[in-house]
């Protein structure tokens, strides 16, 4: 939940508004979901809608995604990576310069 897409999020359940995926959206940037039961508490998000969804939800990640972009003269250089953290260690699964 809380590292998720905004389209992941809306492509979990026919009943995703893009008004409900922006409300969690704005809850998960004030505070991190601590369990997918908080979702409860978001504006718009009824008891039958979180039932259908929660198998495919959590809220601990392993693997993440990382964009960086650097600016310097003469252009622009776009990083993208998808990483993973085991035991404490980062390995890289995958990356390009876009």
């Amino acid at each position: 939940i809380n590292t998720a897409p905004k389209e992941v999020l809306l492509a979990l359940d026919e009943s995703m508004s893009q008004v409900l995926v922006d409300e969690i959206d704005s809850k998960r940037r004030s505070e991190a979901f601590k369990k997918v039961d908080d979702l409860h508490n978001v504006i718009g998000m009824d008891a039958d809608l979180l039932f259908r969804i929660q198998d495919y939800l959590c809220v601990k990640s392993q693997t993440f995604s990382v964009d960086v972009t650097v600016l310097s003269t003469p252009g622009r250089i776009k990083l993208h990576s998808v990483v993973s953290r085991e035991s404490g260690a980062i390995k890289v699964l995958r990356w390009e310069i876009r």
